[in-house]
């Protein structure tokens, strides 16, 4: 585990470690001709313990020609195509709407970020992006399996100064996640809101088998300390996979 001490820490505050909660940014609409289009991802559901999100590109061609299909094609954020699907006229309604949707599930094959998103038609063509973002799946407080411990693995609710102690703690992979990349951060803050001790591992989650992390930490000055932990999709990405926990300790 990477540990990095006050002494050493020359760019994070004492704030720096709140994890960003996103929200899913959804809809985009454009026209060109005689297209119109609009992108947007659905509601999340729960499909066979894969959390997905439907992506749906639908919008009308105002003067339908026979024999013109509608292809439709789906960049991810590297540039290459993720998706696409070639619409038959025959598919295209009377009156000259069109659609189509699929499932995207969450992990290390669908990359977050900016997707284009391109409809053409006729010689014509209308693009445009829709951003897709990774939510936090849990609603709810993450459990708390954080401990501190000593050398002989007893819980500890007062620590003395210059007692080396243990941080413990278990992760579940998350539902949406398995197999999927991680980042693990530890912060210790004292009262006053200074980062004394920070730290951090990444991975990746095996599938519905736990992670087990103890980070070694000796205060020296009295006072309380809260001990913070992080689970991000990685340290350049801090993706919140849940919701961040905390526990308070006394040093006298």
């Amino acid at each position: 585990m990477k540990h990095v001490h006050l002494a050493m820490i020359v760019i994070l505050t004492s704030a720096a470690l709140i994890a960003p909660v996103y929200a899913l940014e959804a809809t985009a609409s454009q026209s060109n001709g005689p297209i119109t289009m609009s992108a947007q991802l659905g509601e999340i559901k729960n499909e066979r313990c894969d959390f997905r999100e439907t992506f749906l590109v639908n919008g009308t061609i105002s003067i339908p020609i026979t024999n013109s299909p509608v292809q439709i094609e789906i960049y991810n954020p590297s540039g290459t195509i993720y998706n696409s699907e070639r619409i038959p006229p025959q598919q295209i309604l009377p009156d000259g709407k069109y659609w189509y949707s699929f499932d995207i599930v969450y992990g290390n094959t669908t990359p977050v970020g900016p997707y284009k998103v391109k409809v053409s038609y006729n010689g014509y063509s209308v693009m445009t992006s829709v951003h897709l973002v990774l939510p936090t799946i849990i609603r709810g407080p993450a459990p708390d399996t954080l401990r501190i411990v000593n050398n002989n693995g007893d819980n500890l609710h007062e620590v003395r100064i210059g007692q080396q102690v243990q941080i413990e703690d278990s992760v579940q992979p998350p539902m949406y996640g398995n197999d999927s990349e991680f980042a693990y951060i530890v912060q210790v803050q004292d009262r006053k809101g200074e980062t004394v001790s920070l730290s951090w591992i990444e991975g990746a989650f095996v599938k519905n088998q736990p992670m087990n992390f103890s980070e070694t930490w000796t205060p020296f000055f009295p006072g309380n300390y809260t001990i913070q932990r992080y689970l991000w999709q990685s340290i350049e990405s801090p993706n919140a996979l849940e919701p961040s926990v905390s526990k308070t300790v006394e040093v006298g």
